[in-house]
């Protein structure tokens, strides 16, 4: 086992913290456990809770506008969305300060086999039915990384990891798996990266550091690194295993055909043997097949399958009342998630979009809204963007909070319609997270109905 102590976290004479959320204050516990001498200061720009803080931690704290004062620590701990290269940052580096992250930390002194997974949409739901599938199948594996588990508190703990990890970790990351996959890749981020060819780079740049890599083929970008590059698996919802096996070179081929998933191109699982045999849910099924191939049985497979109905927060159906139905989508946070979910609404719907984007265009929602939503309530920081874009394809109320939000839309919707929370954009407008914002939405209407 690896030993936490040789982290260079350990080593540190003076340690700073950029961010001062989960992770940070896992970190600061973790400091404070195994009794270093390191000064320690937090940096956040925005203003700290000092009442949240680990009791017995003597920490020097700069917020707000003193975030970036007096530059001194021999190593800051960046939070993942924070930018290195922005200008505050220089004087850190001039003076010699290591900026790095408790993803990089972690597999600076990992040395067991991790499998790995990012993509635009469905990490969270393919690392969750992985691990799930090697807990079945009796191995010892844990579920880390951007799911909202803190990495380097848990080196050691574990003979194998199954990790999220997204474009803010890998922009910077160096790291080897011994598999990685990719859901998929569409426009997100832009806010962060700026272009979309930085944020497809940052993807990719997992698939190039594992030793087999795996790929959801049923996109233009992903299609075309598997068709340059060595891949492990290929994963499909609508292509062909014939098809894909003349194209690719893959060792295993996972597809969906006749009301099964398919491995190269034999029966593996009914569809019909899933608690929630939703598209979204067998696509990333299909990729956590592929991660843990040869790792565990068919009828682990079968087993979680019929076990898992998906997390919250993702097209969660949490009520059906007076022949109404409440579906809570809050980790939709871009246009293409929701273009999804919205899609995949087979009643008349009362939408929800709204919060503070990431930089990415509203339009392809017009399309979407088109013949299936009867209203959009819009609400939040970007409804006004949201309403310029999705123009007259869906009559539109406009309010400025999502209590607001969640209270017309209640007042409007009428028997035997959906009303879904399918934001489009994220929650930081008014909440510290997607869930925070899903367990209000939720709160609201059961308590609305009770």
């Amino acid at each position: 086992m690896a030993d936490i102590r040789k982290s260079r976290l350990f080593g540190a004479s003076s340690i700073g913290f950029f961010g001062v959320g989960k992770t940070t204050l896992a970190l600061v516990n973790l400091l404070k456990k195994w009794n270093t001498c390191a000064k320690i200061t937090l940096r956040s720009e925005q203003y700290v809770n000092r009442s949240a803080l680990p009791e017995g931690i003597n920490a020097r704290i700069l917020d707000g506008a003193r975030a970036f004062d007096s530059p001194y620590e021999e190593l800051l701990v960046c939070s993942p969305s924070v930018r290195r290269e922005r200008r505050e940052l220089s004087p850190f580096i001039v003076s010699g300060t290591h900026l790095t992250s408790d993803c990089e930390l972690f597999f600076e002194i990992c040395n067991k086999p991790t499998l790995a997974v990012t993509g635009s949409d469905g990490k969270s739901t393919t690392v969750t039915l992985a691990h799930k599938i090697l807990t079945s199948a009796g191995s010892s594996s844990m579920l880390i990384g951007n799911i909202g588990v803190p990495m380097l508190p848990t080196v050691g703990c574990s003979d194998a990891y199954v990790c999220e990890l997204s474009s803010f970790n890998l922009h910077y990351l160096k790291a080897s798996f011994k598999r990685a996959a990719v859901t998929n890749i569409t426009p997100n981020h832009l806010n962060f990266h700026g272009t979309m060819e930085e944020y497809t780079e940052a993807k990719l740049s997992l698939l190039r550091s594992a030793d087999e890599p795996i790929v959801f083929d049923d996109g233009d970008l992903l299609s075309d690194y598997a068709k340059a590059s060595p891949v492990y698996a290929i994963c499909s919802y609508t292509r062909d295993w014939r098809e894909l096996s003349k194209s690719y070179g893959a060792d295993v081929i996972y597809t969906v055909s006749g009301g099964y998933i398919m491995r190269c191109g034999e029966r593996l699982i009914p569809i019909s043997a899933f608690a929630s045999p939703s598209e979204n849910l067998i696509k990333n099924f299909t990729v956590a097949a592929a991660l843990t191939e040869g790792l565990c049985g068919a009828e682990d497979l079968m087993r979680v399958a019929g076990e898992f109905s998906g997390l919250p927060h993702r097209a969660e159906c949490f009520l059906r009342v007076d022949g109404k139905e409440f579906v809570n989508s809050s980790i939709d946070t871009s246009p293409a998630r929701s273009v999804t979910t919205i899609k995949a609404q087979s009643r008349p719907t009362v939408v929800m979009l709204g919060g503070r984007g990431k930089g990415v265009s509203y339009a392809p929602l017009r399309e979407a809204l088109i013949g299936r939503a009867r209203l959009a309530v819009l609400f939040g920081e970007d409804r006004l963007l949201i309403k310029e874009a999705i123009g007259d394809s869906v009559p539109c109320i406009s309010v400025e909070g999502f209590i607001e939000g969640v209270e017309c839309a209640l007042s409007v919707l009428g028997e035997g319609e959906v009303l879904l929370l399918s934001p489009a954009a994220t929650s930081y407008d008014e909440f510290s997270s997607f869930e925070e914002r899903g367990n209000l939405f939720k709160k609201i209407i059961t308590e609305h109905y009770s």
